[in-house]
């Protein structure tokens, strides 16, 4: 990115207040935190099944999520403790889920992989790397008729198949307008995190 489009971009991108931005800055921290502490009692052998950290995507969950409101839906992926965070998933719910706890959000029996909590939007993540596409397009059908809209993000697998074939069903069966979601997805190479940018986004 060229010194004029960054120009652009700041013209047409206000930046947040400051009472926002130290608002997001705090989501980040929080699910920083909460990685820390489970990647501590992971490697104490207390998580049952291990943890899938999201250390280094804080900011894009965070930034998303900010943008939801609170009757919005979200898949995530496997590695979606941070989705959760972000969404307003209660966190002394999610570590006793990480422990295998009846008194975490999926009463222990889903643990790092599958943590849900409809009441706060998040729908769940899956251990499987981009089979929420299909789900979350189900779930657009069904939103579509209340009237609302889901927000699902992603690790960057949208050119496996499972992307293809709701899409497919979608376009050539229902010769409709695009369904009322929006796909975010990230990628994590060399342990960071970079944007896949427009190649990575599928939105209606």
């Amino acid at each position: 990115m060229g010194e004029e489009e960054r120009c652009n971009m700041a013209e047409t991108h206000s930046l947040p207040d400051k009472e926002t931005s130290l608002r997001l800055y705090k989501g980040m921290v929080t699910i920083r935190e909460f990685e820390e502490r489970a990647r501590r009692e992971a490697d104490s052998g207390k998580p049952v099944g291990g943890i899938h950290s999201s250390v280094g995507q804080e900011a894009v969950a965070v930034g998303v999520c900010a943008h939801l409101r609170s009757d919005d839906y979200l898949l995530g992926t496997h590695r979606s403790h941070h989705h959760c965070l972000a969404k307003g998933v209660d966190m002394k719910k999610m570590m006793a889920e990480l422990m295998g706890k009846a008194t975490g959000t999926n009463k222990g029996k889903g643990g790092t992989m599958h943590i849900a909590d409809v009441t706060k939007g998040m729908l769940g993540a899956n251990g499987v790397v981009g089979s929420n596409i299909p789900v979350a397009t189900g779930v657009a059908f069904r939103c579509e008729q209340r009237d609302t809209g889901p927000n699902r993000l992603g690790r960057r697998r949208h050119r496996r198949r499972p992307h293809r074939e709701p899409w497919r069903v979608h376009v050539q069966l229902r010769q409709r307008p695009p369904l009322p979601q929006s796909w975010r997805t990230v990628g994590r190479d060399c342990g960071g995190i970079r944007s896949s940018g427009d190649r990575g986004r599928f939105s209606g």
